[in-house]
């Protein structure tokens, strides 16, 4: 994900743009990740494209605006959303299917 962030940034390959990009990107998976859900972990979205579409979409405001002045972008929001109705939606899934044992 750091190469491919780097890519849509336009920055060097530099020891020093890998060192920051990789530390946006944790910072942005660990924020969205809490963000979804207290109980998510990131292997549950390891493989999905809206989570590393958001993870990318906080990195880059992180890039541009360390101290997120403005908030988070309402694109990001609305990611973020869509992936909390998911978890909403399997925990409804889990409870109606255990209701019926």
């Amino acid at each position: 994900m750091v190469n491919e962030l780097m890519k849509e940034l336009g920055l060097d390959e530099t020891p020093d743009n890998e060192a920051l990009i990789s530390s946006l990107v944790a910072d942005a998976q660990l924020i969205t990740l809490d963000s979804i859900s207290s109980t998510a972990t990131q292997d549950d979205y390891k493989n999905n494209n809206l989570f590393n579409r958001a993870v990318k979409t906080l990195a880059t405001q992180l890039f541009y605006d360390r101290t997120l002045s403005e908030g988070t972008s309402l694109g990001y929001q609305m990611i973020v959303t869509h992936l909390q109705m998911g978890v909403l939606s399997s925990a409804d899934t889990n409870a109606t299917s255990n209701e019926n044992i």
